[in-house]
């Protein structure tokens, strides 16, 4: 493959993928605001939309960081966009090993 412009600035480039900040703050917000779903009893059917927003104010903040970075163009987009595949999935598999689903149906 042919690459164009100063290989260093090239290889630099390559160091910022995917995005540290973005995985990180969304594998620790995730986690949070499934633990908060599950302590809280977001899914019984009886919340009110305060229950959800709480869960989802730590989503928020985690979207904000991503934003942050690409704002302040330290990332482009797709690494930001990796991160949060990343984070989110770290964060799923880690709640899924220690606790249940937070949607429990009672059949």
């Amino acid at each position: 493959m042919l690459y164009h412009g100063v290989k260093k600035i090239i290889k630099e480039g390559y160091k910022s993928f995917p995005s540290g900040h973005t995985s990180w703050s969304f594998a620790g917000l995730t986690f949070l605001a499934c633990y908060l779903s599950g302590k809280i009893k977001v899914f019984d059917r009886r919340g009110h939309v305060a229950k959800l927003c709480l869960v989802f104010l730590p989503i928020l903040v985690a979207v904000l960081i991503g934003i942050s970075r690409v704002d302040d163009y330290w990332h482009h987009w797709t690494d930001v966009f990796a991160g949060t595949i990343i984070g989110t999935f770290v964060a799923s598999f880690s709640y899924l090993h220690f606790f249940s689903l937070p949607i429990r149906r009672k059949w």
